[in-house]
């Protein structure tokens, strides 16, 4: 933000492309809201999504564990780009929870010229709402099983084994108008790149020292405002995860829990 305003105070004046303060006050509150709402929402319901499917869970932690390892005394940090980008299981994962649950639910345009779609006239001016929440459960486009969470979708078919391959109807590159979690075109999210590989990190620390359970009791009901929220909140239990050479949900953790409260 403070690059922000100090490059917009080295220019002279509104004609030079020099924002009002309205518009920069709108800007500061896109990049709060986009580069923090965002990505808060999203651990959020991944962290849940792997309490209820505990497979899933230990499937992304061996992964890790398998070809990245865990931080050592000599290198704290052995995430790099290229090796978070290289576990499919893991990538899979996170395109299906903004798949299944897009951090931004409703998103709007403005028209910008006189148009019609699908034979309707939309006017210039005109405020069109998108639905991604319901766009990316479609099953016309994702298959009758669109309302569950399957990162097998978006895996290489050939890694997969000839039963999932036969149960699973795999994303393609014509069916990308239907998947916008960070919208397309030349106004789509420009810290989509930077989100994802956040969402990566954030996911290797949690999970090669945590595992996650549903709290006993514990309801909550899917609001969609700004973002998508559970409410009154999320509520886990989280274990410290133990590494004993194998990911066993029994053996690799201590007995005490603790519960943890999402946005």
């Amino acid at each position: 933000m403070s690059i922000l305003i100090r490059a917009n105070e080295q220019i002279g004046t509104l004609d030079d492309g020099k924002l009002t303060d309205a518009e920069l006050k709108a800007q500061i509150m896109t990049f709060m809201a986009a580069g923090h709402e965002t990505t808060s929402s999203t651990m959020t319901w991944m962290l849940h999504i792997f309490s209820i499917h505990p497979d899933v869970q230990r499937k992304v932690r061996q992964e890790m564990l398998r070809n990245i390892g865990l931080p050592t005394k000599d290198n704290k940090c052995p995430l790099s780009y290229d090796t978070l980008n290289a576990l499919p299981y893991l990538n899979a994962c996170v395109k299906e929870l903004l798949r299944f649950i897009p951090p931004v639910p409703n998103i709007s345009r403005v028209a910008t010229h006189d148009d019609k779609i699908l034979g309707y006239d939309i006017p210039k001016g005109t405020h069109i709402v998108l639905s991604a929440a319901a766009l990316h459960k479609l099953k016309s486009v994702y298959g009758d099983d669109a309302e569950e969470f399957k990162p097998e979708r978006w895996m290489d078919p050939t890694t997969l084994t000839e039963e999932q391959r036969g149960t699973t109807k795999f994303v393609t590159s014509d069916m990308s108008w239907a998947y916008i979690p960070f919208l397309t075109g030349p106004r789509n999210c420009i810290g989509s790149k930077f989100a994802t590989i956040e969402t990566k990190i954030l996911l290797y620390y949690l999970l090669i020292n945590l595992e996650y359970a549903p709290a006993p009791g514990f309801k909550f009901t899917p609001v969609a405002r700004v973002t998508m929220k559970p409410s009154p909140g999320m509520q886990l239990i989280v274990k410290r995860f133990l590494d004993s050479g194998n990911d066993n949900n029994n053996n690799n953790s201590n007995s005490s829990g603790a519960t943890v409260v999402g946005p």
